[in-house]
């Protein structure tokens, strides 16, 4: 019976080790994705704001082509006729 308690405790003791390593392993994980996540919103975050300000510094001449292009793009399909 006591060879039975002690062999459960090894046991129990193996496990929490190894469960440990296990949590550990994905708490790592977890903080490397974190900030993964915290670099692409960042980064998004900086070309919104690089897309704002080149809009801004555009030329608008307000011409909006068929289909609702503008600029260059607006111009070249009206030359093509579409």
């Amino acid at each position: 019976m006591e060879q039975d308690v002690n062999h459960l405790r090894e046991s129990l003791g193996k496990e929490q080790v190894v469960h440990k390593k296990e949590n550990s392993k994905i708490m790592a994980e977890n903080v490397y994705l974190l900030y993964e996540i915290n670099d692409q919103r960042k980064e998004c975050h900086a070309l919104s704001q690089k897309i704002k300000q080149n809009k801004m510094l555009a030329p608008d001449d307000g011409v909006m082509g068929e289909g609702g292009y503008d600029g260059d793009l607006g111009r070249e399909l009206k030359m093509q006729d579409f």
